[in-house]
Order: C-alpha cells, then sequence, then structure tokens
C-alpha cells in the first residue's frame, strides 16, 4: 500500500509511483497465482521474496537490504528474459534459465525485479 503523507510527495516521488504501479500492473496477474519463495529473515538484512508464475515464467523479486554492501541471488524458478530492475541491480541467467540477480545496495534499501515488464 501507499501511505504518509502523500500531498508532501514530490512530483519526481509521484512519477516514480506511477512508473512502479505501471510496471507492476503488469505482471500483476502472475504475481497473484505465484506460490511464494523466500529466503532469508524477515526484516534481516539478505531478505528476499519471489513470486514467479512457474508456467509463464512472470512475475517478482524483491530483495531487502539492512546496510550496504552487494547481495546476489538465484531464482527457484526459470523466468522470462524480458524485465525491468531497479538501479544498482544486475539481471543475467543460468542455462536453467533462472534470473541471477547481483543488488549493489549503497545503503540500507530495497531492490525490486519485474519479470515480464517493461517501461512504456
Amino acid at each position: 500500500g501507499i501511505w504518509g503523507d502523500l500531498l508532501s510527495v514530490s512530483p519526481e516521488g509521484i512519477a516514480r509511483f506511477g512508473k512502479l504501479l505501471g510496471l507492476w500492473r503488469q505482471v500483476r496477474d502472475s504475481v497473484a497465482v505465484a506460490s511464494p519463495v523466500r529466503q532469508g529473515q524477515v526484516g534481516g538484512s539478505g531478505e528476499v521474496h519471489e513470486k514467479i508464475e512457474h508456467e509463464t515464467g512472470r512475475g517478482a523479486i524483491v530483495l531487502f537490504s539492512t546496510a550496504a554492501g552487494r547481495q546476489r541471488y538465484v531464482s527457484e524458478h526459470p523466468v522470462v528474459r524480458e524485465h525491468w530492475a531497479t538501479t544498482g541491480t544486475t539481471v543475467t541467467f543460468d542455462a536453467r534459465g533462472r534470473a541471477v540477480l547481483d543488488v549493489a545496495f549503497e545503503k540500507p534499501g530495497a531492490a525490486i525485479v519485474f519479470f515480464g515488464a517493461r517501461e512504456r
């Protein structure tokens, strides 16, 4: 959800919300039917949530970090190659078609990769 003092969100922040929601809409049906995969402790550094629809390879992976540093994650399920990723996230693919994510966190935060979505 989106909450907080929404009237104080900058025009740049509003554009970012719009962009992310547009990407989300492209994969939401796949995310809704995908079985969840979680790695790491909730609230810990290295927390990963994967929701990839097995039949289509579409969905999302979100990584959280509580500190600066690098994080690597290999998806459990094969994914489609078309994707969008947050800045600092490199996506490659292994021989089984799984996503290999390498994320550089400059500070605590989150990284998102939408598989089956593109910026329009």
